[in-house]
């Protein structure tokens, strides 16, 4: 994780959200989801929930390709707590296709085409350096 990400500044959190989608594509390029699990805090529900769905999606000996996430990063509110108090940032993501082989090397499952989508991260800064609280995906 970068310095700046260890601030609980705007260019902190900012540096922390591009660490964690980073993390969160080299998952997809590697099938190694542990650094973006480090840099979580295990209060997100939900991101344990993503983190396992990936974990399931890549069969025993299986591997997945491409899958390469680029974001566009925003704070919203600047560095003003919502109401849980956490900061948040819009992310707005691009994910390559990808696709999951099973051990053999046989496509299991593949998303052909370039996703498109926006997240709210939510984080916060505890213990000097800053955790993912929770997450939303945005539709449309």
């Amino acid at each position: 994780m970068p310095a700046a990400a260890k601030q609980k500044t705007e260019a902190g959190l900012l540096a922390y959200s591009k660490y964690w989608v980073d993390a969160l594509s080299y998952a997809y390029e590697t099938d190694d989801i542990s650094p973006a699990q480090a840099a979580t805090s295990r209060a997100c529900v939900d991101c344990t929930a993503l983190y396992d769905a990936f974990t399931k999606s890549v069969p025993k000996d299986g591997w997945g390709a491409g899958g390469k996430i680029t974001s566009e990063l925003q704070l919203v509110d600047r560095l003003v707590p919502d109401i849980n108090g956490n900061y948040v940032v819009m992310a707005r993501l691009t994910q390559q296709p990808y696709t999951v082989f099973d051990s053999v090397g046989v496509p299991k499952a593949r998303n052909p085409n370039v996703a498109r989508y926006s997240l709210l991260l939510y984080a916060n800064f505890v213990n000097g350096r800053w955790g993912l609280m929770n997450y939303d995906r945005l539709e449309g």
